[in-house]
């Protein structure tokens, strides 16, 4: 499963992750970011009132 994760990520070059603050698309974000470098992959979060504060707080802590 890795390996084709891998190589779909890897044919992509750079990548925008949606991200909900649980633990699928932060799983994601991360793999990507290592396979291609934090420089070619964004995350995208929606902050409003329907999102947990704590989701919101664990994209922000990985971003960093």
């Amino acid at each position: 499963m890795s390996a084709a994760l891998a190589a779909v990520v890897d044919r992509l070059g750079e990548a925008v992750v949606a991200v909900s603050g649980g633990v699928d698309s932060l799983t994601l974000a991360v793999f990507a970011g290592r396979r291609l470098g934090a420089d070619r992959v964004l995350m995208m979060h929606a902050a409003s009132p329907a999102v947990p504060a704590e989701a919101t707080l664990r994209v922000q802590r990985q971003a960093e």
